[in-house]
Order: C-alpha cells, then structure tokens, then sequence
C-alpha cells in the first residue's frame, strides 16, 4: 500500500492565503472598476446599478480580508473585516437614494445606519435621495460622513469621503460643460442604431430599389434631426457658461 505523504499545515496555509490574496486583488479591481463608472454614469438608475455592485464586491472583500491579509485591527479592536462590512452598507444605502431618484422606491425604503436616534440620520438620507444635483449631493454626503464619524464608525465613513468627491467631480464636469450627462453617451448610441437599421435596411429581403432608397433617406433624415438636437442642446449649455 501505497502511503501518500500530508501537506503540512504551514504549507496549507501559505496556499490558502495566496489563493485568498489573488481573489482579493480580483474583487479590488471590481470595486475600483465600479466606483470608476461613477464619474461618467448618466443617470440614477445606472450610478445604482454601479454602487450595488460595489457594495457586493466590498462585501465580498470583508468576507475574505482576514484569511488573506489577518485582522489588521484598530487600537479599539474593530477588524478591517469590520470596517469593509460597515462600507458595503453605506454603498447599499447611498444605492437605495438613486433607486428613488429614478423612481425606483420611497423613503420608506432607506434604512437607519447609525443606533439610537435615527431622525437627523435619517433626514440627511432623505435629502440626499431628492436631490439630483451633484454640489447638493456632496455636501449631503460630507454632512453624513460627519454624523456617521461622530459615532465612532472613521474608518467605514472613508466610503461616503469617496462618493462626495466623486460627485463634486461631476458638478465640476456639469458647470464646465452645461450639458447633461447622457448627452456625452447619446452620439455613440444614435452612430450605432443608424448603422444596426442601414445594414437591416440593405440585408432585407423582398425591398425593391426604389422602397429601398426611401426607407435609407427617411433614415439619413432622422440621424440628421438627432444630431441637429444634440446640437442645439450643446449651444444652449455653452450660452448658459
């Protein structure tokens, strides 16, 4: 009989921790890529869909940080295990505020963070849900960042730090262009649907020449009147500069 030799457990664990520590880099990289988004989204729903997915990874993270790295703990104790878990919740909430400002919820559906007294919690998260302008968004966010720190929870509060600046990024971008955001997204959308519909038009079976010529110029004449728009859009934000 054959005896197969143990792995050692010293060995076990160094693989363990490398396979932990290449997954970590992976879900990183989603996080980053997902807060990335942020600064270009075009719309509530989109700037959601983006902060749910970087809750998941920040919870993903949370689960995995002290097999890959150890508990790395503050002076009071609390764990980067714990830290990350308190990020993910605020990703979530900040989620939920877009949710509604596209329509996708109420305030019944926010959640108190912090113990105790939720009104004045609660109120910045309603605020923040109403709001459609990034200046106003950030300053909501800072005023929660601060209300959040009071309580003990630094190094969790890091996230909404993020998110202020990223919409203060975005009041900059609007101040400076005067345009909308989907309006940056709305030319590469009308280019591909004109060249999906020409190649359908072309490829169609039984279209004579001349049903054939029509249909492409009634095209050419919409694609023209969606760039006069967009143009006519992008002179009124440069007048209002």
């Amino acid at each position: 009989m054959i005896s197969i030799p143990m792995i050692p457990a010293a060995v076990r664990s160094r693989k363990d921790r490398a396979q932990a520590r290449r997954r970590y880099a992976e879900l990183q990289d989603a996080l980053d890529e997902a807060v990335d988004g942020l600064y270009t989204a075009g719309g509530h729903a989109e700037r959601a869909a983006l902060l749910e997915a970087a809750a998941d990874a920040t919870t993903q993270l949370s689960m995995l940080h002290t097999a890959a790295w150890g508990p790395e703990a503050d002076a009071d104790g609390r764990t980067a295990a714990s830290a990350l878990s308190g990020q993910a919740t605020l990703l979530r909430q900040v989620a939920v505020t877009e949710r509604i400002g596209a329509g996708q919820g109420g305030h019944g559906d926010l959640r108190a963070v912090l113990p105790g007294d939720t009104d004045v919690e609660m109120h910045a998260w309603a605020e923040l849900a109403d709001t459609d302008d990034p200046a106003c968004r950030a300053a909501c966010l800072r005023r929660l960042q601060i209300l959040i720190a009071a309580s003990g929870d630094d190094r969790a509060v890091g996230v909404l730090t993020l998110l202020a600046r990223v919409e203060t990024r975005r009041a900059a971008n609007l101040n400076r262009s005067g345009l909308p955001g989907w309006w940056f997204h709305a030319p590469r959308v009308v280019i591909g649907v004109f060249f999906v519909a020409v190649g359908a038009i072309v490829a169609a079976p039984g279209l004579d020449g001349h049903t054939r010529d029509l249909l492409l110029g009634a095209l050419l004449g919409v694609y023209g009147v969606c760039f006069g728009v967009l143009w006519l859009i992008a002179r009124r934000g440069g007048r209002a500069r």
